[in-house]
């Protein structure tokens, strides 16, 4: 079990998650991620969007986040698509502009990545619903860089793998804060009997090491 301290308001969001079942956390029964790899651990964060009470926990997380890091910033910029609607949560709670980044060039019209204004120099807090690997928005800090403006930190609601994204965003000297992380759910869930013990154990073995994780690694160990 972590030694980490989560916040009442924490633990209240990741109760809220485990009972409306937005989180899928079925260690003998994985998930198949985009590239292949499975793991046994899966939200559907775009289903907070429906829930004014769960919003309004996680932007005033977001807003304590924000107080004691004490980060200077011209906007607030959304990754495509499903952080787009926190960062405009975020930036009309401290009315401040907002800018979204594509994956990609859109095909038609202007041919932009990144929609709205940007400016040469400015400095953007660039937000991110779900860290996997930490790619997607690093590539989206990328965009924002080559256009001449700097990015001052990312911030996601969930961090999947501390070990892989923690090493990408140290490797690209890139600040990166999360709300919570897949450690705090697998806490939790394992207090409150959502997992039992054999379960909480499979589950923390694929959060240490993702890689070529099969939910019964343990058993060959």
């Amino acid at each position: 079990m972590s030694d980490k301290k989560l916040t009442k308001n924490q633990i209240e969001i990741i109760k809220f998650i485990l009972d409306k079942h937005i989180l899928r956390l079925t260690p003998f029964e994985p998930i198949t991620y985009t590239k292949g790899d499975i793991g046994p651990f899966y939200m559907d964060i775009r289903l907070l969007y429906s829930y004014p009470i769960v919003r309004r926990m996680i932007i005033k997380e977001f807003m304590e986040k924000l107080k004691i890091n004490t980060l200077e910033f011209d906007t607030v910029a959304g990754v495509a698509t499903g952080a787009i609607g926190w960062a405009a949560l975020i930036a009309a709670e401290i009315d401040y502009p907002m800018i979204y980044i594509r994956k990609e060039n859109k095909k038609y019209g202007s041919n932009k990545l990144v929609e709205g204004v940007l400016k040469e120099n400015q400095k953007v807090l660039v937000i991110e619903d779900v860290i996997f690997t930490g790619n997607s928005c690093i590539e989206a800090c990328a965009n924002i860089q080559a256009l001449g403006a700097e990015t001052v930190a990312c911030f996601s609601i969930l961090n999947c793998d501390t070990k892989v994204s923690k090493k990408a965003f140290n490797k690209q000297n890139t600040l990166f804060y999360s709300l919570l992380d897949a450690t705090d759910f697998a806490n939790i869930a394992f207090q409150t009997n959502y997992l039992n013990k054999m379960e909480y154990d499979v589950t923390m073995d694929w959060i240490a090491n993702p890689e070529g994780w099969s939910p019964d690694r343990l058993n060959k160990l």
